[in-house]
């Protein structure tokens, strides 16, 4: 009985997988990067980016000025104890992620080579 009902259920997923597939597979598109068109931008929205861009780089030099103070302050040692646990964490996890874009990156350009 069991049998079964494990060999419905693969039925059923596959199915479902087969549906899934035909789906979200993307139709020939007949375009290229080379008829993407770009906006216009007008003088009000250059001078609107260029503020943002401003406001971020007052944002940064705040950021190390404060990063500055902070180095100057004296920290018990428990403290600096907890904050070294958690900058060997996130090394570690940024170089997990290191790898898996790395490896996303080469998947990337071995489809882009594949394609042309």
């Amino acid at each position: 009985m069991s049998g079964i009902m494990i060999d419905r259920t693969q039925a059923i997923l596959g199915g479902l997988f087969g549906f899934g597939t035909v789906l979200f597979t993307p139709t020939m598109a007949l375009a290229s990067e080379a008829d993407i068109v770009l906006p216009y931008l007008t003088a009000e929205q250059s001078s609107m980016l260029t503020f943002g861009i401003f406001v971020c780089i007052l944002g940064m030099l705040f950021g190390l000025y404060q990063y500055k103070k902070v180095l100057k302050m004296r920290a018990h040692q428990s403290m600096l104890d907890v904050a070294a646990t958690i900058y060997e964490t996130c090394k570690t996890y940024l170089i997990q992620q290191g790898k898996f874009l790395i490896l996303l990156f080469c998947f990337i350009a071995f489809c882009i080579a594949f394609y042309f």
